[in-house]
């Protein structure tokens, strides 16, 4: 009878122990002044919520918020020492913080190694302990990101045609060479990077392991469904899912699965979309507009950042920083300001051309100074 259903399995365990304190408050449990405070959990309850990527709506929206504050300020020895090795320690921790720099080091443990290392971690008490098993994890997410981008290279070479483009509208690869606990990660980049439905399998001993990744208008699940009769089993949803697969069956399901995705999708589906959910000027970007943005806000599934657009700014320069991303110096009237697009280096160099610019604007917080950021999401010439 909960009335949200979109919780997290964190969610669900901080509502046990919830309901557990009350319990053990009527039958007289605790000494005065003796029980527990639940708001010292909700650094974790923010932690797996996010992490899971359910909605951060309803409930889980009010867990995220403050949980967020109490992960900021955590003593968790554990919790410390993962977020020195992910490069935010002593930083305020917002959604982006855990989705690109603390749950990629947990996730690590698990699809490289034993999850239950992560456990460890955050159950630690010992700070010197915990700074030995953070800097394991740190070490397993670097090598899942050398793993991944093994694999996505060679996926690429094996998808790209003369012509530079696949000649397929859905993308099943296999290999022995590759490892399971990554080619979820690597589908999904696929999928964003040549709009196809894509399924990666990774071989062992006469079986694979598939993971695969979807775009909006194929519903994956369906379509595994549809091929059931060559898989051993499969399960997942409308944009993910996971199949078991005998080697020999794999060129059978590929052309299957080929004709299931021509049958459902029409060549205009293959072309992305992006939705503004308003235009803007830079002028309207000020004090009271950063107010405002921070009342919307913990960003994430089910409350997607704003996507904002700029119909006629002149790019004055731009710059590479990090490792490929783009620096922009744009001006409006007489209004110029600094935009970020992570990963478009390929946009460089660029200098006084004429360009339309979806952003998000985000907020970056630097020596305790809260700035507005404008994330570039994609631009487009007009001149």
């Amino acid at each position: 009878p909960y009335p949200f259903k979109g919780l997290a399995g964190v969610g669900v365990a901080f509502n046990l122990i919830i309901a557990l304190r009350s319990a053990l408050r009527q039958e007289g449990f605790f000494p005065p002044g003796q029980e527990p405070n639940l708001k010292e959990y909700l650094d974790l309850v923010a932690l797996g919520t996010v992490s899971d990527v359910v909605p951060l709506m309803g409930i889980n929206r009010v867990l995220t918020k403050f949980g967020l504050i109490q992960l900021s300020h955590s003593t968790r020895p554990g919790i410390l020492a993962l977020k020195d090795v992910s490069g935010v320690g002593g930083m305020a921790v917002e959604t982006p913080g855990i989705n690109f720099r603390l749950a990629p080091r947990l996730n690590a443990a698990g699809r490289l190694g034993d999850a239950q290392e992560a456990v460890r971690l955050l159950i630690c008490r010992d700070e010197e302990e915990a700074r030995k098993i953070a800097a394991h994890l740190n070490d397993l997410n670097s090598l899942r990101q050398r793993t991944e981008e093994k694999i996505l290279a060679e996926a690429k070479r094996m998808i790209e045609s003369p012509e530079g483009k696949p000649s397929k509208k859905s993308l099943v690869l296999a290999s022995l060479d590759w490892h399971p606990g990554v080619i979820g990660i690597v589908a999904s980049r696929l999928t964003e990077e040549y709009r196809r439905p894509t399924i990666l399998i990774a071989l062992k001993e006469n079986f694979g392991k598939g993971s695969g990744r979807s775009i909006d208008p194929f519903p994956l699940y369906q379509g595994l469904k549809a091929c059931q009769p060559w898989l051993e089993k499969f399960g997942g949803h409308e944009q993910a899912a996971g199949l078991v697969i005998r080697q020999e069956r794999i060129p059978g399901f590929c052309q299957a699965f080929e004709e299931v995705v021509s049958r459902k999708l029409r060549e205009e589906d293959f072309i992305p979309r992006l939705s503004l959910d308003a235009l803007a000027r830079l002028d309207q970007l000020d004090d009271s507009f950063l107010s405002e943005l921070e009342f919307l806000a913990p960003f994430g599934t089910g409350n997607p950042e704003p996507v904002l657009g700029l119909e006629d700014l002149t790019v004055l320069g731009s710059k590479l920083v990090g490792k490929g991303h783009l620096r922009l110096r744009i001006k409006e009237g007489r209004l110029i300001r600094e935009a970020i697009g992570f990963e478009m280096a390929s946009w460089h160099p660029l200098s006084h051309r004429r360009m339309k610019m979806a952003f998000s604007p985000q907020i970056s917080t630097f020596q305790g100074r809260r700035t507005l950021q404008l994330k570039i999401v994609d631009l487009q010439p007009t001149d």
